[in-house]
C-alpha cells in the first residue's frame, strides 16, 4: 500500500492500471473483462466524454456504451473476451447504432435477450453479450429468453448477421419466419404517399392549453379570440380508433402566422396572467427559481415551436400518443389539432388504421421499439414509418373501410355506452383479414395469439 501510495502520489481512487500493471507490462491486455456496466445517459454529463475519443460516444446515449468500448479494448487481442449484462437499448435505438457497429468490428459470440425484471426492483430491459476481440468470424449466436427464463442455457440459439448500424433483433425461428414474410410482403410506411407530422408543442401547456369555461369567457371580453382557439388532443385522449376529446382547446399564436397580440387584447391579457417572463423563449432562470421557455427566435406570446404545417390540422388524421402499452391509432377530424409529442399521418385511411391497430403490426413494433417501465413503448415516428404494410387495390380495402366504420360508430356513443362499447368481434375480424394479407398458416397465427 505504501509503494502503491508512492506510485500514485497518494490518489486514494482505484487505479487498475496500477494495480494490475503485470497484465500491461506483460500481457497486453486481460484475457476476461466482465461486470455490469453503470448506466448514466451521456447528455447529463456535459462535454465530459465528447472529445475523449470513445468511437461508441453518441451524445444521446450512455455511458455503458463507452464502458463495452474501454473493456474490449483492454482486452489480451485474440484470446481476450468480455461479457457484460446491461441494458439491451443498444440493440435499437439510433444512439446505439455506434456500439452495434464497433461491437461487429470485433467477434462477438453470443447474445442473450433477457428484458426486463432480472433484478429485483430494477425494471430495466437487459441483455448478456459475449464478445471476443478478433476479426469478425459472423458466428453470433443469440437467444431470448423473455418467455423462457426458466430455461438457461438458452435451448434454441439463433444465428443473426446483422448489417453494420442495423438494428439487433433476437427471435425464436417461427418468430423469425413470421418477421420475414411481413418484410417481404409490406412496405414500410416511410415509402407510402402518406406525411408524418408531430403534434404543437407550446413550452408551457398551462397557458396555451385552456377548457371551454375560460375559452367562452375569452370570446365574450373579445369575439376575435375565437378566431385563433381550436379543438385539440393530448396523447391521454388517443384511444384505438376513436380519441376521447376531454373539450380542451389550444390557443394557436403560431409563430408562422406572424400574429399580432395587441389584435387580441383578451388573449394577451390571459397570457401575460402566468407572467411575461416565464413566457418569454429565452431559457432564462428566473428569480424564484423557474427558468423561461427554452431559446428561440419566437416572440413571448408565442408557441414554441413555429408550425409552419398549420393548415395539415385541417384534414382527417391518424393520431397517435407517444406512449402506450398496445396499438391505439384514433381518428383525429378535421379542425382538430394535435398536442406534441403526439404525432399524426395524413392524410387518414381507413385500412391504413385498420392494420396499424391489428395484433399484428402491434406485435411487430414490439420487435423493433424501445420499450418502458411497466410494459410501455415508445411510438416514435421513427419506428412507425418502418412497419411493412400491403399496398393493396382500393377494390381490396372495402371489407376494412367497413369494420373501421363500424367500429368508430360505436365507439363514439356517449358515455357511458362509449365505455362499454364492444368493438372486439370486429377487431377480431379485422386481425384475420391482416393475418390473410401476409399470408401467415395457422400455426403461425397460433403462436402469435398465445397469451405471453
Amino acid at each position: 500500500d505504501d509503494l502503491i501510495s508512492r506510485i500514485t502520489n497518494g490518489h486514494k481512487d482505484f487505479d487498475f492500471e496500477v494495480y494490475f500493471s503485470e497484465v500491461f507490462h506483460e500481457k497486453q491486455g486481460f484475457d476476461v473483462v466482465i461486470g455490469n456496466p453503470p448506466y448514466v445517459q451521456l447528455h447529463k454529463l456535459g462535454r465530459l466524454y465528447k472529445n475523449a475519443g470513445y468511437e461508441t460516444y453518441a451524445n444521446t446515449g450512455d455511458i455503458y456504451q463507452l464502458f463495452y468500448e474501454k473493456g474490449i479494448n483492454l482486452l489480451l487481442p485474440n484470446t481476450g473476451h468480455l461479457c457484460f449484462i446491461s441494458s439491451n437499448q443498444w440493440m435499437r435505438v439510433d444512439s446505439g447504432k455506434v456500439l452495434r457497429r464497433f461491437i461487429k468490428s470485433q467477434n462477438p459470440l453470443q447474445l442473450v435477450n433477457l428484458g426486463a425484471d432480472v433484478f429485483d426492483n430494477v425494471t430495466v430491459n437487459t441483455c448478456v453479450m459475449l464478445v471476443n476481440r478478433s476479426a469478425n468470424r459472423n458466428t453470433l449466436q443469440a437467444a431470448d429468453m423473455r418467455q423462457a427464463t426458466e430455461h438457461f442455457p438458452p435451448t434454441e440459439w439463433t444465428r443473426i448477421s446483422p448489417a453494420n448500424g442495423e438494428t439487433w433483433i433476437v427471435l425464436p425461428t417461427m418468430d423469425q419466419c413470421i418477421k420475414t414474410k411481413m418484410e417481404a410482403i409490406g412496405t414500410p410506411l416511410k415509402d407510402w404517399d402518406v406525411n408524418i407530422y408531430r403534434g404543437v408543442t407550446t413550452g408551457l401547456n398551462d397557458a396555451f392549453i385552456i377548457d371551454t369555461a375560460t375559452k367562452e369567457r375569452l370570446i365574450a371580453e373579445d369575439p376575435k379570440s375565437d378566431e385563433i382557439i381550436k379543438p385539440v388532443l393530448r396523447g391521454r385522449d388517443i384511444q384505438r380508433y376513436q380519441a376521447e376529446w376531454a373539450e380542451l382547446w389550444l390557443i394557436t399564436t403560431f409563430p408562422s402566422l406572424k400574429l399580432n397580440i395587441d389584435d387580441y387584447p383578451a388573449l394577451k391579457k390571459h397570457l401575460l396572467s402566468f407572467g411575461k417572463d416565464r413566457l418569454e423563449q429565452s431559457g432564462k432562470k428566473l428569480d424564484d427559481g423557474r427558468k423561461s421557455r427554452k431559446k428561440t427566435q419566437n416572440l413571448w406570446f408565442e408557441t414554441q415551436d413555429a408550425i409552419a404545417y398549420y393548415k395539415i390540422f385541417d384534414q382527417e388524421k391518424i393520431a397517435w400518443g407517444n406512449l402506450a402499452n398496445q396499438a391505439k391509432f384514433s381518428y383525429a377530424s378535421k379542425g382538430m389539432f394535435i398536442l406534441a409529442p403526439t404525432t399524426m399521418i395524413t392524410p387518414f385511411n381507413h385500412y391504413l388504421q385498420a392494420v396499424l391497430n391489428s395484433k399484428l403490426l402491434d406485435w411487430y413494433f414490439r420487435l423493433i421499439g424501445v420499450e418502458r417501465d411497466g410494459g410501455y413503448y415508445e411510438w416514435k415516428p421513427m419506428f412507425i414509418e418502418r412497419l411493412p404494410i400491403p399496398q393493396i387495390p382500393t377494390a381490396k380495402q372495402r371489407p376494412f373501410i367497413h369494420l373501421v366504420d363500424n367500429i368508430m360508430k360505436t365507439k363514439a356513443c356517449p358515455v357511458p355506452r362509449h365505455e362499454a362499447a364492444d368493438t372486439s368481434e370486429h377487431e377480431a375480424e379485422i386481425d384475420r383479414l391482416v393475418y390473410n394479407l401476409y399470408g401467415l398458416t395457422s400455426e403461425e397465427i397460433k403462436a402469435l395469439e398465445k397469451p405471453h
